[in-house]
C-alpha cells in the first residue's frame, strides 16, 4: 500500500488517489546523492491537482543546481520574446522594478536590465547566482516565501513586474509561495507564473517530467485557485514553448480577466484535467509506453546507441525503464558541469558532444526531447547521419536522418 500525500498541496483535501508508481528513484539532479526514494503520483479528488506524495528537503535539491538556462539557445531566444510581452502587458519603462523568482543564471532577467529596468533575482543556488552576477545582475541567494517577500518590500519596495518561471512546482509550501507574490507586488502591478501544463503532460504521456523536484503538475484551474486564495486574479493566459509545453498565467491584485482565461478553462474542462479517471488512464498508458521503450533499448538493430540530453526528465525515464550503460554507452550534454559524471541511478557516463559523436553511434536517443529541434540541428551539423529516436511526446518514434 503506497502512502498518499497527507493533504492536497493546494486545497488541503485528504482525498487523493494513486495514479502512477515510478518506483524508487534518486533525485533527478542528484549527482552527489546515491540514495533512492519512492516516487508516486496522485490526483486530488477535490480540486484535481496532480502531485507527488514525497517531499525531499529543498536545501538538498536546490542549493547547488546543475540546470543552467543559458545552455539552451532556444531558451535564450525565448527570454527576449518573454520580456517584450511583459513590457507590453505591464507597461514597463526604464526604472520600473522587476523581480525574478528562481532567476537561475540570469538568462531571463538580463533582457529587462538591458532596457533600463531595476532588476533583482532571487535564487537559492549560489553557483547560479555567481553566473548571474557576472552579467551585472543583483541576486539574493534565498528561497521564495512570505518572509523573503517581506524583506524585499522593506528593502526595495513593492515591484512593478514579478515573474516565476517553472519554479512553482518546486515549492513545498505553496501557500507561503503565493502569499509572497501578494506581498511583493504593488497595487496595479503585474505578475507571471510559468509552469509545465498538465494538459501536455497528459496528452504527451510525459511521465519523464515527474521527479522529486516537481511536487505538483498544474493546470490553469489549480494555479488560479491557489492565487485566488491569496487575493490574486489571473487576468491573461499564454502558452510557452519551454518544458515540453507550458502555460504562462499573468495575474494582478485587481484586474479583469481577458477572453484567454475562459478559453483555457474550457480547454481544460474538455480534456478532463480535474477528473481522477482521466489520470488513472494516463497512468496505465505510461506503463505500456515504458514497456515499448524497453524493447527499443534492447533492439540489436539500433545498437550501438547513445543518448542526448542528461536532463532531469531523462533520469526519471531511464530509471523507470531500467536503462544501463549496456543500452546507452553514454549521454551527450552541453553543460560542462554534468560532463564527466554518471547519470543518477542508471550510471550512464555523461560526455561532451564531440566525445559522444566520436563513438560512432548507430542511433541517438533524444532524451531532452523538448529541445529536439535544437539538438537535431547540432548533430546534423556535426555530420551525424544515423538513426534518431525520441520516446516523447506520445509514442516512441524512430527515423533515419538524411
Amino acid at each position: 500500500m503506497k502512502t498518499p500525500p497527507p493533504h492536497c498541496r493546494v486545497c488541503q483535501s485528504s482525498s487523493t488517489e494513486l495514479i502512477l508508481d515510478l518506483g524508487s528513484q534518486p533525485p533527478a539532479n542528484g549527482y552527489e546523492d546515491a540514495h533512492s526514494y519512492p516516487l508516486t503520483l496522485w490526483c486530488c479528488q477535490s480540486c484535481g491537482l496532480v502531485q507527488i506524495a514525497e517531499t525531499l528537503p529543498r536545501e538538498k535539491l536546490f542549493s547547488n543546481y546543475v540546470w543552467v538556462t543559458g545552455t539552451s539557445s532556444s531558451a535564450c531566444q525565448f527570454s527576449r520574446t518573454f520580456r517584450d510581452i511583459a513590457v507590453r502587458k505591464a507597461g514597463l519603462q526604464p526604472g520600473c522594478k522587476v523581480v525574478e523568482i528562481a532567476s537561475n543564471d540570469g538568462t531571463f532577467l538580463k533582457p529587462f536590465a538591458d532596457i533600463g529596468c531595476q532588476c533583482l533575482g532571487i535564487d537559492p543556488a549560489e553557483n547560479l547566482a555567481v553566473m548571474a552576477r557576472q552579467q551585472g545582475l543583483e541576486i539574493w541567494t534565498d528561497f521564495w516565501e512570505a518572509a523573503t517577500a517581506k524583506r524585499l518590500s522593506g528593502s526595495v519596495g513593492r515591484v512593478d513586474f514579478l515573474f516565476a518561471r517553472n519554479v512553482i512546482a518546486h515549492a513545498s509550501d505553496l501557500q507561503g509561495f503565493a502569499a509572497g507574490l501578494e506581498i511583493a507586488l504593488r497595487d496595479g502591478g503585474l505578475g507571471a507564473v510559468e509552469f509545465h501544463w498538465a494538459k501536455h503532460i497528459l496528452h504527451g504521456l510525459q511521465y519523464d517530467s515527474i521527479y522529486h523536484e516537481h511536487l505538483c503538475y498544474f493546470s490553469l484551474a489549480t494555479v488560479a485557485r491557489l492565487l485566488e486564495d491569496h487575493g490574486l486574479t489571473v487576468v491573461s493566459v499564454e502558452e510557452s514553448p519551454i518544458s515540453g509545453g507550458a502555460l504562462i498565467v499573468y495575474f494582478s491584485k485587481s484586474g479583469t480577466p481577458d477572453e484567454s482565461v475562459a478559453r483555457y478553462r474550457g480547454i481544460e474542462q474538455a480534456a478532463g484535467l480535474a477528473n481522477v479517471d482521466t489520470w488513472k488512464a494516463f497512468g496505465q498508458a505510461c506503463i505500456r509506453h515504458a514497456e515499448a521503450c524497453r524493447k527499443l533499448l534492447v533492439d540489436p538493430a539500433l545498437q550501438p546507441m547513445i543518448g542526448y540530453g542528461a536532463s532531469a526528465r531523462s533520469n526519471t525515464f531511464l530509471n523507470f525503464v531500467g536503462a544501463t550503460p549496456e543500452h546507452l554507452s553514454c549521454i551527450i550534454d552541453n553543460n560542462p558541469a554534468k560532463q564527466g559524471r554518471l547519470a543518477p541511478g542508471s550510471g550512464i557516463p555523461i560526455v561532451s558532444e564531440s566525445e559522444g559523436l566520436a563513438s560512432h553511434p548507430k542511433t541517438i536517443l533524444c532524451l531532452a526531447w523538448n529541445f529536439q529541434a535544437e539538438l537535431l540541428a547540432r548533430c546534423q551539423a556535426a555530420g551525424f547521419r544515423g538513426g534518431w529516436l525520441t520516446a516523447f511526446p506520445d509514442e516512441p518514434h524512430y527515423r533515419n536522418l538524411p
